[in-house]
């Protein structure tokens, strides 16, 4: 398309035609003046004459043939612009009419031919006149059909109609004109009657290109004046036309492609705020999930931890081993294997050999658990030992002793106020029974043999008369929940303010529990919540009556059955915190057990209950089984008599048996002097 419209350029600038006679056009080289009638021989003269210029012409297209090149030219030359000049007037001899008319038509195509050199730079053209031959306004056709949305049929008839009408308009008004016959036109609708009576050939060469317009023309030349500019397009107008399209349809695809943008762009943000906030969502949802998941790991972990603790601490009373033990662990090891052992050696396909490395084993355990509680247990009674000796001199300790060992034979005799006068310690029977319970404890750990309390020591027969007829200790031994008061003691019947509710249970499980935890009742009633219930006021503070019932219940169990009327129910007056006695219930019946103080070998039997409370399962570990007889803490097979210590002076043991009261009192004045 460029190179035509560079070689159209070029024939415009060489050739010019002009219109002189009724024969056709004259056409006019601007080189050397020559003019001629018809297209073929201004391509002629030019191919001869001007063989430079020709072969300029001919640059870019030098691939088509001559024919095919001349008849591009011949083509070219048919719309070229009319020349300004005057071109040679040819008279018919006797016909000057013709020759004026000619002359004012040559004035008018002066005129258009001003007109046609800026059309390039024109949206219009400026040619009033056109060639209306059907060749040509196939060409303008075939221009309009290139101009986007040209307006169908009704736009193609449009601008053939500007080849002879003119349009122009004034504010509202609008004017028509022929071009051809510079008349004017009223109406659209006498544009189809002014070109039938005027330019008949111009009609049928319409009807010929739009035959399915040929009966309606006169509608169609209407509504093309009224819709349309009546414009002649060029080339350039119909290339500029087309590029303002391209460009209009780039820009509308750029602002389409924009706008997508921008949606794609919203949609991407909205996007990326709902993830953001879904992701926000989600990880709140996370932290709360995580927060309970650790709360409830934390929980689970606690929940397991106090059942396994609760599963050790009942694990451990089951074998009665005390869980603040330092070596509680090694101990129940111990117990574990032991258990283990026994059930092996029970077995029917046991080996004598494997029998007897299961034996050795065993005893060395045994022996060894023997030794741990012999070990904590002289520990335990050394301390309350302890305490006892430190609110008594030496003194008061040898006149305690002298006395207690001078009427241990006949205890029911001895007066008690007198011995407290004596031993200045005024009235105070309760640290009087607490120090005489702690020496039977000491009695019964070394059995028949002596032992050292403070610088006095005990002989073997003071020891055993101690645990024959001395007062006894209420932790001489853990009880079973079954244990009950003998029938044969002589127990006064509990006082109205403990409330008809209160029983004989109640009073030897008070005895029991003392025997485990002392003269402790806020533990005592921990272990029996049932007998909290009546022992205890709203507040849980306990009963006066039940701590006066308690001390007198003291006061019965370590006098064997028979209350002291001095000691009455004084013997206990606030809780002593001790270690709780986590050692094994004895097995033996309870005649073996409780010496009754009438000597009576026929008492009736002791009442015993068969189903055990769930509160003293809790606090015994639940053995019902009791313990062995190598378990058991007393010593009843030793040598009744144990080598005095050689390392003692004389001066500081002295045997309380074999003193009188003249050498008691002489050693007392030497040692005060």
């Amino acid at each position: 398309m460029a190179k035509v419209l560079d070689l159209k350029r070029k024939v415009n600038s060489l050739v010019k035609k002009s219109k002189v006679t009724d024969e056709g056009f004259s056409y006019l080289c601007d080189n050397c003046d020559f003019e001629c009638v018809g297209r073929k021989g201004i391509i002629v003269h030019i191919k001869d004459t001007h063989e430079e210029m020709f072969v300029d012409l001919k640059c870019g297209f030098e691939e088509t043939s001559d024919k095919d090149f001349q008849s591009q030219l011949s083509k070219l030359v048919m719309n070229v612009p009319f020349c300004d000049k005057d071109a040679k007037a040819k008279k018919n001899e006797g016909d000057k009419a013709a020759a004026n008319k000619v002359l004012g038509e040559t004035k008018i195509n002066t005129e258009v031919a001003e007109v046609e050199e800026v059309k390039e730079a024109e949206e219009e053209p400026a040619v009033k006149s056109y060639p209306l031959t059907l060749d040509f306004m196939r060409t303008i056709d075939g221009r309009t059909t290139r101009i986007p949305n040209y307006g169908s049929l009704v736009g193609r008839i449009a601008r053939l109609l500007a080849m002879v009408v003119k349009k122009e308009k004034d504010e509202e008004v609008v004017k028509l004109t022929c071009q051809k016959c510079d008349i004017g036109i009223e109406e659209y609708k006498d544009i189809f009657t002014h070109i039938d009576e005027e330019h008949s050939d111009f009609l049928l060469h319409l009807c010929s290109m739009f035959p399915p317009a040929r009966k309606r023309m006169d509608q169609f030349m209407t509504r093309a004046a009224e819709n349309f500019e009546l414009v002649v397009p060029t080339w350039e107008f119909v290339e500029k036309l087309q590029r303002m399209e391209k460009e209009k349809a780039e820009n509308i695809q750029r602002i389409e492609k924009e706008k997508q943008a921008e949606l794609r762009k919203l949609e991407m943000k909205q996007k990326l705020e709902e993830a953001e906030k879904a992701r926000a969502e989600m990880k709140k949802k996370r932290e709360e999930a995580e927060k309970k998941r650790a709360e409830a790991e934390k929980a689970r972990m606690a929940l397991k931890r106090k059942q396994e603790e609760e599963t050790k601490i009942k694990e451990y009373k089951m074998m009665k081993i005390d869980p603040n033990d330092e070596n509680a662990q090694e101990k129940l090891r111990c117990k574990k294997e032991i258990l283990s052992i026994e059930t092996s050696l029970k077995g029917k396909n046991i080996n004598e050999v494997r029998k007897q490395k299961l034996s050795t084993r065993l005893n060395d355990l045994k022996e060894k658990i023997k030794k741990d509680r012999t070990e904590k247990k002289e520990k335990i009674i050394n301390k309350r030992m302890e305490t006892c000796l430190e609110n008594l001199s030496p003194k008061q300790l040898r006149k305690l002793c002298l006395e207690y060992f001078n009427n241990i034979e006949n205890l029911g005799d001895i007066s008690w106020p007198e011995i407290c006068e004596s031993v200045k310690i005024g009235d105070d029977y309760e640290f009087l029974t607490d120090f005489l319970g702690a020496l039977y404890e000491f009695a019964t750990f070394h059995g028949k043999k002596s032992f050292k309390v403070g610088h006095i020591l005990v002989t073997s027969k003071q020891s055993d008369s101690i645990l024959e007829k001395g007062l006894r200790s209420v932790r001489d031994c853990v009880k079973k929940d079954s244990w009950r008061i003998p029938s044969s003691w002589d127990v006064d019947i509990p006082e109205e303010d403990l409330g008809d509710e209160w029983n004989r249970k109640d009073d030897s499980r008070l005895l029991i529990a003392a025997s485990r935890f002392g003269k402790n009742l806020s533990k005592i009633m921990k272990s029996y919540p049932t007998m909290a219930v009546k022992a205890t006021d709203s507040s849980g503070v306990v009963l006066d009556s039940v701590k006066k019932r308690f001390g007198y219940l003291l006061n019965v169990y370590m006098n064997r059955g028979v209350a002291v009327e001095e000691f009455g129910n004084s013997l206990y007056s606030v809780d002593v915190e001790e270690e709780d006695d986590w050692e094994e219930e004895v097995e033996t019946e309870e005649d073996d057990e409780v010496v009754e103080i009438d000597n009576n070998d026929h008492s009736e039997p002791e009442e015993v209950e068969e189903n055990q409370s769930n509160e003293s399962k809790t606090t015994n570990g639940g053995d019902k089984n009791g313990v062995t007889e190598s378990e058991k803490v007393v010593k009843e097979d030793e040598d009744d008599e144990i080598e005095e210590v050689e390392t003692m002076d004389d001066d500081e043991i002295e045997e309380v048996e074999t003193l009188d009261d003249d050498e008691i009192e002489e050693t007392m004045d030497e040692e005060d002097m």
